[in-house]
């Protein structure tokens, strides 16, 4: 589970197995069903050859920018760069395609010529040069999101609250707009595995979210109806949100501040390690305190474990 293995049989199958995985790939059916205009991919070096080959047949139109390189040593040193909490956390090094480096491409895919050649000028991300973070500009934010398709309330949200160093857990900062029951079809979290949205909402209860995740789950069911029923098996579950990069499933029950639980799961984000995985599987129950995470085995206290801030840590239910 969360682990994103899945093989189509037919439709959008050659995408797939030449990316070798199928992460992201509800975002595929989104630019297929009109819902969306473009959307960005990373794609290793190796595979771009047979990635493009796919991409043709489906009648999908590529620009590459440029090769990013995930290591540790890398994410550590843009940490230490000043304004690095304020930016996203994706973290990686830039070079131009021919630099001799083995890494991912950065893709920007869409159907329409116009539309690539206009929405990937706001593609960018924040740049760390000599230290310093270059904060990308307010207006790119907003002009991306109208490309990538995402509703305007949603657009509007993030630019105003993307800033990890204001607000240390932006997952938290929706969950508390919610003033509804969380819906399902505006879980974001395993955006990176099995969704049908990729932004964060500005709720979890966003109508509009909901109106566009709803058509695009019509889509997929229409072409592949184990697909679509695979996420909503992945959407429709408890979550511990420590912060982004660091989420827990779990199958059980749940109220305000304890889950009562019979299996967990961490989010697979391939280079971000489950670091209280073990600590949940011991337990089936936790209690989630104003600065404090408690597990329990059979109600005997087994684990604790310290919150970084009381915004990490907090339980949000996708359950029907």
């Amino acid at each position: 589970m969360f682990n994103p293995n899945y093989i189509p049989s037919d439709y959008l199958r050659e995408i797939v197995l030449a990316k070798g995985t199928s992460a992201q790939l509800f975002l595929y059916y989104a630019i297929f069903s009109d819902l969306k205009p473009m959307m960005d991919d990373w794609i290793p070096l190796d595979r771009m050859e047979i990635f493009e080959k796919a991409c043709r047949k489906y009648g999908l139109l590529i620009q590459k920018e440029c090769l990013f390189l995930e290591t540790k040593p890398i994410r550590q040193l843009f940490d230490k760069s000043i304004g690095a909490a304020q930016a996203p956390t994706t973290k990686s090094f830039g070079a131009p395609l021919n630099s001799g480096y083995d890494g991912f491409v950065h893709v920007f895919i869409s159907k329409s010529k116009e539309i690539l050649e206009e929405g990937k000028r706001y593609g960018t991300y924040p740049l760390a040069v000599n230290g310093r973070v270059m904060i990308k500009p307010r207006f790119d934010y907003l002009k991306f999101g109208i490309f990538l398709g995402y509703p305007k309330c949603c657009i509007k949200f993030f630019s105003e609250y993307n800033n990890h160093l204001k607000y240390p857990n932006t997952l938290f900062l929706p969950f508390s707009n919610t003033k509804s029951k969380p819906h399902f079809l505006c879980n974001s979290l395993t955006k990176d595995s099995y969704s049908y949205i990729y932004h964060i909402p500005c709720s979890f209860a966003c109508k509009k979210t909901i109106k566009l995740a709803s058509k695009l789950r019509e889509f997929i069911y229409e072409k592949d109806p184990s697909y679509g029923r695979l996420i909503d098996e992945h959407l429709k579950n408890i979550f511990l949100v420590f912060k982004e990069k660091n989420m827990y499933a779990f199958k059980g029950d749940s109220n305000k501040n304890t889950i009562r639980y019979n299996q967990c799961f961490f989010i697979d984000y391939s280079i971000y390690k489950p670091t209280y995985l073990n600590f949940f599987n011991d337990g089936n129950k936790i209690i989630v305190e104003k600065n404090l995470i408690k597990i329990f085995s059979n109600n005997n206290l087994i684990h604790k474990i310290e919150k970084e801030h009381p915004q990490n840590g907090f339980i949000i239910s996708f359950k029907d």
